[in-house]
């Protein structure tokens, strides 16, 4: 471990305390994403809720609570969620409306958060929804900090992941170019994204969660290195990694397995943008002291 900074607080009592801060993760599926979301979610001023896009889907039974619940009613967190949104604004979960392009979208999210942070008695957010146009939406909101983080594979070691999936070469090249050039895009001067290479998050993950969580105005709990595996969740979406009960990172390596000819036609289509992802990660390899 490095010398970044490390907190060791007691949790924090019930109840937010304004300003809400949203870690907002994008990347590619199976890019580590619900790794992050799982790491950064175990800090005692943080809750991790996966993604915000699948909420909908979890009204409409399409998607269950990582704690098995099959409608907000059942599950023990979204359930006093809804309470509080109901006691507080005079409507029911299910009404809110989080989807970009609606209206009322930004006076919805602002909802949310707030219920979501009564009830956990946190103070940040983790949504690892990934799309950069939701990203858009909710920066637009006021009254709330956001924190943009990219995480992002090498082409081998994505393609090897979605691989296992069933998916071909030539729709991991496609997804790969689609959801990391958006990224890469949005990251400007004036919108600035916390790049966080895979491959070097699980090699030394102290030092990019230490700058992720100096952002968000803390320091770096223990739990997020140590016990992150062992926390009752609440997550909507995210893949097996969601159940894990280990704290332990291991790097996925599988794609040394790749055939030759598809990990030389992953290097000519896509390093360029990895490289170019690479030299935007540069600004994070150092944590503040």
């Amino acid at each position: 471990m490095n010398d970044a900074k490390i907190a060791g607080a007691a949790h924090p009592a019930a109840g937010f305390r304004p300003p809400i801060t949203i870690i907002y993760i994008v990347g590619n599926t199976h890019s580590g994403t619900t790794l992050l979301n799982r790491v950064l979610g175990a800090h005692p001023e943080a809750i991790n809720i996966g993604g915000t896009k699948n909420l909908q889907s979890f009204h409409a039974g399409l998607k269950k609570c990582s704690c098995g619940a099959a409608r907000a009613e059942e599950c023990p967190f979204w359930s006093r969620v809804g309470a509080e949104i109901s006691e507080r604004y005079g409507r029911a979960l299910r009404d809110l409306h989080l989807e970009p392009g609606w209206s009322g979208f930004a006076a919805d999210y602002v909802q949310f958060a707030h219920a979501v942070c009564t009830v956990s008695g946190a103070r940040i957010i983790v949504d690892s929804s990934r799309d950069v146009v939701r990203l858009r939406h909710i920066r637009s909101v006021g009254g709330i900090d956001v924190i943009p983080v990219h995480i992002f594979k090498q082409p081998r070691a994505q393609h090897a992941s979605y691989r296992r999936k069933g998916q071909g070469l030539g729709a991991t090249i496609r997804e790969y170019w689609r959801v990391n050039l958006k990224a890469v895009r949005h990251n400007r001067p004036d919108s600035p994204m916390i790049v966080v290479p895979y491959e070097a998050f699980c090699r030394d993950p102290a030092r990019y969660v230490a700058t992720i969580m100096a952002q968000a105005g803390s320091c770096m709990h223990r739990d997020q290195l140590e016990r992150w595996g062992g926390a009752d969740l609440h997550v909507l979406g995210g893949n097996r990694m969601k159940f894990a009960k280990s704290s332990e990172i291991r790097l996925d390596e599988n794609w040394q397995a790749l055939p030759l000819m598809e990990a030389v036609a992953l290097d000519l289509t896509c390093l360029p943008l990895a490289l170019a992802m690479q030299w935007k990660a540069r600004g994070a390899a150092s944590a503040p002291a």
